[in-house]
């Protein structure tokens, strides 16, 4: 209940109409950051916010969001042609605003970034994700959940300014101070200063997600030793983060694998920001992920050399393949996004690192990713020796 003051007497003062009431209660919930712009009929609010084509009062909202983190997430429909989306963002619906015919005023909604109050409990374990949907269920099943993979990092090249950075490629946190990527997708960076780590990210696009991601500056570039620039061998890299990230609700380490750890004829995940081979090849706003085989290496590389690549290539031991289902694999913009493979119990462990392929999604010609298992003591001892402690 909201009431307009308190006398003297220590008394609450009468409360107000109803119109005031309802009134107050929409303002207070635009200012909690639900969007700052109006649509046919009521506001752009966050998804969680508008119950049964109503905008929920503040006291709902207390109640509501923590029965939707805990039960039936809600559905996102990504058909934009049936779906006219009147907001132009993801994670925002126009929801009707019920107002009291008395209510004459117009009610202007609030600047503001804020969050739901109740955030989940970061996952305790490496590999460990969030229920897919539970705040948010894409139906779209080409795009990840949000918070599905907390590990996924994107990786900025901001050219020594925070201003107009662009997207490169994709990384996985490894330690809460430790992303693993790609060498070749730092290969042009001159310096760690231009460099900007994003954890906590899903949709590249706006701003406007269920909770806050983490920007962090790079402190180090570690390139392995043998990466060979031109053939892409041993194409992997370790940045340093500038702090530790904060654990937290969409943020997560990823499990590495045993050394030497065998992931052929097993079914994984890869994920990425890069372009869509089943959406006309156009770059990802919202993380996408395939579903695919890890191929063993000798049937590889006898599925590459059927390719331009032609009978006298050879596949480098530092690489594992997987995909090869038309239209299923990942793409220009995907490199140093992790490939990751369940245990059965719902935790994931990083098989590989997007690397290199012929074409996108063409049938029988898997994707190229680098094999994480053969470098985890050199990755292992690599941080040990920038001071951190790998569990």
């Amino acid at each position: 209940m909201f009431y307009s003051g308190q006398s003297a007497a220590g008394t609450y003062a009468d409360a107000e109409s109803e119109s005031e009431q309802a009134e107050n209660n929409l303002r207070a919930l635009l200012e909690i950051g639900l969007g700052t712009k109006e649509c046919p009929g009521g506001y752009c609010v966050r998804l969680h916010l508008c119950i049964n084509e109503t905008i929920v009062t503040e006291e709902e909202f207390e109640i509501d969001i923590r029965n939707r983190i805990d039960s039936d997430p809600i559905d996102v429909s990504t058909n934009k042609d049936e779906n006219p989306d009147p907001c132009e963002q993801f994670l925002l619906r126009c929801c009707p605003a019920e107002k009291d015919s008395t209510t004459t005023s117009p009610i202007e909604p609030a600047i503001s970034t804020g969050r739901p109050e109740v955030i989940p409990e970061p996952p305790l374990a490496c590999g460990r994700g969030y229920p897919a949907g539970h705040i948010v269920r894409v139906q779209d099943s080409s795009l990840a959940q949000y918070g599905e993979f907390p590990w996924t990092a994107g990786l900025f090249q901001t050219g020594g300014s925070a201003e107009g950075s662009a997207y490169i490629c994709g990384g996985s946190l490894i330690h809460p101070q430790v992303i693993l990527t790609a060498a070749h997708c730092v290969r042009n960076v001159t310096h760690p200063d231009h460099l900007m780590v994003r954890l906590g990210e899903w949709d590249i696009a706006n701003e406007n997600e269920p909770y806050e991601h983490q920007d962090f500056a790079v402190h180090k570039i570690i390139k392995h030793q043998e990466w060979h620039s031109q053939k892409y061998h041993n194409d992997l890299a370790l940045l340093i983060l500038d702090k530790p990230a904060t654990l937290a609700a969409g943020i997560n380490t990823v499990c590495l694998p045993k050394p030497g750890q065998s992931f052929d004829n097993r079914r994984c995940v890869a994920v990425g920001w890069g372009k869509d081979v089943r959406k006309n090849r156009q770059y990802a706003d919202v993380l996408k992920k395939i579903n695919v085989p890890v191929i063993e290496h000798g049937r590889c590389q006898e599925m590459l050399r059927q390719t331009k690549l032609t009978s006298v290539f050879r596949l480098d031991g530092s690489f594992l393949c997987a995909g090869g289902d038309a239209d299923v694999d990942t793409c220009k913009g995907d490199g140093g996004s992790p490939l990751m493979c369940d245990r059965g119990d719902g935790t994931y462990v990083q098989a590989g690192i997007v690397a290199w392929g012929i074409d996108c999604g063409r049938e029988n010609v898997p994707g190229v990713y680098v094999k994480v298992a053969k470098f985890v003591e050199w990755m292992k001892e690599t941080i040990e020796r920038e001071g951190l402690k790998m569990e």
